[in-house]
């Protein structure tokens, strides 16, 4: 299963990891070497060989993370694999990170079919989950400034495409509007771009409903936005008109009040009318929960604490630590009190192959 920004839910992993008697992973990185100074030799001591690739894993970044549960099925006396490949990007209003890529890897990817649209388009955020606390602080304050201009922004900070989409739905949905009925109709729009977009569509066609008060909306966890339009009874044509004509928006008769459906249209829409204090709180906890991204999964496979298996990891397990969980220690000791007391299993088959006597070739396909 692939996720990234447009599909991600964490539920699928979080069964399977639930189910699983040990997981796997690997990573793909942006760049294993900077020059000759990084390479490892025979004098180094394992402190030395720990410090070169801590500035590795601190100068490179890992972009695409594959795991996969494996279950025991005693029935059929087999393992069930339950693979998942993520693609992360680190693209956030609250941090601007300097990446670096190394030629040679990027041209060994590519020719291995490496989708670069998916990894910088559509990349899961994330944030060290020690430094969780940091990112909560950052968007109740972001939140908390009246630059409302620089919220709307935010919101499109992919640029001008998503904005475009945004105003064609919106304009769409006016002319919905507009247009006389008289039967109960229903409109559904769908943004064809990130989850940004949809979001700033959600609140734009919900203000402009409201405004009206003749119709409500819907949004669905598949991006579709579902406005339902009620045709105005004459009662409630003369009061609209009433408001236009004093130039006032303030009335408590501000849409239909009878010969609505089901029920009355106003108390519908004060149903679906959030506070503005619960909205902002819902933006809120929505923003970290996006921004926090990948990281809902390293937090899942720390609670689950399975065995991680994978083979010459060190550098997955280093890029991993670095990039979803804190800041590399300064010693290797350190390193590893850190890394057991997250995951305490850890398997690594080229360390355990290369004590086999008769196996001589640890690498891959070998």
């Amino acid at each position: 299963m692939e996720l990234n920004s447009t599909n991600f839910d964490p539920a699928p992993f979080e069964a399977a990891i639930k189910n699983a008697d040990y997981v796997t992973m690997d990573c793909e990185f942006s760049g294993l070497s900077l020059s000759q100074k990084d390479q490892r030799h025979g004098f180094d001591s394992t402190e030395d060989i720990y410090l070169k690739m801590k500035d590795l894993c601190s100068t490179f970044f890992a972009f695409q993370i594959g795991i996969c549960a494996f279950n025991w099925d005693s029935e059929n006396s087999k393992y069930l694999a339950s693979p998942f490949n993520f693609y992360v990007f680190p693209s956030s209003k609250f941090k601007n990170e300097r990446l670096t890529f190394q030629s040679s890897t990027l041209t060994f990817l590519t020719e291995n079919n490496m989708q670069w649209d998916t990894v910088f388009q559509k990349g899961l955020h994330y944030w060290q989950r020690n430094r969780k606390s940091e990112l909560v602080d950052k968007v109740n304050n972001y939140f908390d400034s009246n630059d409302t201009e620089s919220r709307r922004h935010y919101w499109n900070r992919l640029g001008g495409k998503s904005d475009e989409d945004r105003e064609e739905i919106i304009q769409h949905v006016k002319e919905f509007l507009d247009k006389p009925t008289k039967a109960k109709e229903s409109l559904e729009v769908r943004p064809n771009r990130n989850r940004a977009c949809w979001m700033a569509a959600v609140r734009d066609v919900k203000n402009l409903c409201w405004k009206r008060g003749d119709s409500k909306v819907r949004s669905a966890k598949d991006k579709t936005i579902t406005i339902t339009k009620y045709p105005p009874s004459e009662e409630s044509q003369a009061k609209s008109q009433s408001i236009k004509d004093t130039d006032s928006n303030k009335s408590d008769s501000s849409g239909p009040d009878e010969g609505m459906p089901a029920k009355n249209i106003t108390q519908e829409m004060e149903e679906l009318k959030l506070d503005p204090d619960e909205e902002t709180k819902k933006e809120i906890n929505d923003t970290i929960k996006s921004e926090y991204g990948f990281t809902h999964i390293i937090d899942k496979l720390i609670e689950a604490k399975k065995p991680i298996i994978g083979h010459n990891m060190i550098f997955d397990i280093m890029f991993l630590y670095r990039q979803f969980i804190d800041d590399l220690p300064k010693s290797y000791d350190e390193f590893v009190k850190g890394w057991t007391n997250a995951f305490p299993v850890t398997y690594d088959t080229k360390l355990m192959s290369s004590f086999c006597g008769p196996m001589k070739k640890t690498w891959l396909k070998a």
